[in-house]
């Protein structure tokens, strides 16, 4: 697929922040589509390559949050079945969003993602500019994007995530 199919711009993963400092459910094949909830963004691919996540939170310097990221795909007119792809701690900095805007001025990028599980690509260099990392979803027609604060440490979390060839 060319590039030119899939437009380049930042989404939010929820429109509302997960606050949610539970650990991650088990993933488990399921007999319908994978759907949204206030703890996950389900994401179709349409035929993109690449994710990209640039993590933030509420709270204040250094806190961090967890994320994931699961690829789904469905077995020829049977059930919907999951790999995990990605896991990482992410730790918020000094750079926030705009007033009036996602994400808001109280909202702090992550300057660095640790990865726990999957091959991910950072883009960091951890002085307190917002940090990235791509995931290959090029095998999957959903992925699942995932993520809670660590107890004791943001108040909420999101994404702002991109697909690409």
């Amino acid at each position: 697929m060319s590039n030119s199919v899939i437009p380049r711009q930042w989404n939010l993963c929820q429109t509302t922040n997960n606050t949610d400092a539970s650990a991650f459910d088990a993933i488990a094949d399921t007999a319908t589509k994978p759907t949204a909830t206030a703890t996950r963004c389900i994401i179709n691919v349409n035929g993109a390559t690449t994710l990209r996540l640039r993590p933030f939170m509420v709270g204040n310097d250094n806190v961090t949050m967890a994320l994931r990221v699961v690829g789904w795909a469905q077995i020829s007119g049977y059930h919907w079945t999951a790999d995990e792809i990605y896991e990482a701690t992410a730790t918020a900095c000094t750079s926030t969003g705009i007033a009036a805007s996602r994400p808001l001025n109280t909202e702090r990028y992550a300057d660095t993602i640790t990865t726990v599980a999957g091959i991910g690509v950072v883009l960091s260099n951890s002085l307190q500019t917002p940090a990235t990392v791509q995931v290959d979803v090029s095998a999957y027609e959903l992925v699942e994007v995932e993520f809670h604060r660590n107890t004791s440490s943001s108040t909420s979390c999101n994404a702002l995530y991109m697909l690409f060839a």
